[in-house]
């Protein structure tokens, strides 16, 4: 293969690194002649110094590349690994073939579109996960008592009406068909129940998501039991959504560096943390229909692109 853009990743990317921070390095590389004629390419290579199952220490290196036909996908879909490799500064790069990032660049940047789906489906399932606003307490509570007055046996689709009448008042709430499918869900604070589910079915999954909630209320007067390192994550992503939608583009290391390090080390209440979550998601909803960036990102000038250069590296090979 032939690398393309290495950089250092992870927290040392980010300003948010701590004397037990593993070296995680981020790269994009062209596939070899052999396999792009063969088709054996690997769209992903990853090399580790530690087992899988073992956590990493500060003394061991990660690096995952992405071919560049994957690369530029992870961007349309909105994938952070793939922003880190396009906003990287100068001194994060540990490698750069300069005259084909050049050529890169400019098909890469058309990628950045304003739906940024991997940004923001990560963004709402760490909000579900970690957040405990009251108004989402509410919407499970409210949707139980709907349900309450169905029979257990009936089908969602049966009271479609109601529901659809229920949901239109009621924050956290909607019923809508999800991409990927033709049939109307019931969508109560990002859990999805289709109607075609029986309405015990719909009970049983958003009592579960009540009793989620009520111990993570618990948890949270406690600070107990939470990842602070995964909720620093979803913060620093949210920010980052937000900075990619109204300036398109993303500062390394993160402006935020100090508050996301206070989070990462559990320096900060955890309902203050899980507010600011749900805020940044709130903010994210509002910003996204106004921002400047396309709604797609151009996969046919990406397509292009791969092919002269695999194009270019067979005939070079």
């Amino acid at each position: 293969m032939k690398l393309l853009i290495k950089i250092r990743g992870g927290s040392h990317l980010y300003g948010t690194a701590t004397p037990q921070s593993d070296l995680d390095f981020v790269g994009a590389h062209i596939a070899g002649a052999r396999e792009i004629l063969l088709q054996t390419a690997k769209p992903v290579i990853v090399e580790k110094t530690s087992s899988s199952d073992v956590k990493n220490t500060a003394e061991d290196v990660d690096f995952e590349s992405y071919e560049i036909q994957r690369w530029l996908k992870m961007l349309g879909d909105g994938e952070t690994r793939a922003y880190e490799l396009l906003f990287a500064p100068r001194d994060a790069m540990v490698m750069l073939d300069a005259p084909l990032w050049a050529d890169a660049l400019p098909v890469a940047m058309a990628q950045r579109n304003r739906r940024v789906k991997g940004f923001v489906g990560y963004c709402r399932r760490q909000a579900a996960k970690y957040g405990i606003k009251g108004s989402r307490v509410a919407a499970v509570r409210s949707v139980l008592g709907l349900l309450a007055g169905f029979q257990l046996e009936d089908r969602l689709a049966l009271h479609e009406d109601r529901i659809a009448e229920w949901a239109h008042v009621v924050d956290h709430a909607k019923l809508s068909v999800p991409e990927g499918s033709t049939v109307p869900h019931l969508i109560v604070c990002d859990r999805a129940c289709p109607l075609t589910n029986r309405v015990r079915h719909a009970v049983e999954i958003y009592a579960r998501v009540e009793a989620e909630y009520g111990a993570r209320a618990r948890a949270a007067e406690r600070s107990d039991g939470i990842d602070w390192k995964a909720m620093s994550h979803a913060v620093r992503v949210g920010t980052q959504t937000i900075e990619l939608l109204s300036t398109g583009h993303i500062t390394f290391p993160r402006p935020d560096r100090d508050e996301l390090l206070r989070i990462k080390l559990g320096h900060l209440a955890y309902p203050v943390v899980a507010e600011r979550l749900e805020t940044l998601i709130d903010e994210i909803d509002a910003l996204a229909p106004q921002s400047a960036l396309p709604e797609e990102p151009d996969r046919a000038l990406a397509e292009e692109f791969v092919v002269e250069v695999h194009r270019r590296t067979v005939n070079d090979g």
